[in-house]
């Protein structure tokens, strides 16, 4: 495969065909095209450089393996999760494997209603 210098190459062109990448990518994954942007700038940047990591947002600090664990210890399975998300229990598989991503706006309503579960039984208990 023959390269071409930074010169030749089509600033057009290249942004459509990055465009096209990244919404496969965002397809793929069941995900939004900003979310799909952040995962394939992490993963460039993590292979250029081995120590990169991006800060979280806003201080996030739930992970899908808290996901997981909180879905386990609270007796809800994946199809609870999927309604509550309206979306598919296999949306839900896929965003909690390891290459999946969940959606910022879906993350949010997540840990939203993990809360609300905690609080509900407090307020029970």
């Amino acid at each position: 495969m023959q390269t071409r210098s930074a010169m030749e190459i089509n600033p057009a062109e290249f942004s459509h065909r990055a465009s096209i990448y990244l919404l496969g990518v965002a397809s793929a994954y069941h995900t939004t095209p900003d979310e799909a942007l952040k995962v394939i700038l992490e993963a460039v940047a993590k292979r250029m450089m081995p120590s990169f990591e991006l800060a979280p947002i806003q201080g996030r600090v739930v992970t899908k393996k808290d996901i997981k664990q909180w879905l386990k210890e609270n007796k809800k399975d994946r199809f609870w999760l999927a309604e509550k998300c309206l979306v598919s229990k296999k949306t839900i598989d896929d965003w909690l494997t390891s290459r999946g991503v969940i959606p910022e706006t879906k993350l949010q309503f997540i840990e939203q209603l993990m809360e609300k579960v905690a609080r509900e039984e407090v307020c029970h208990a």
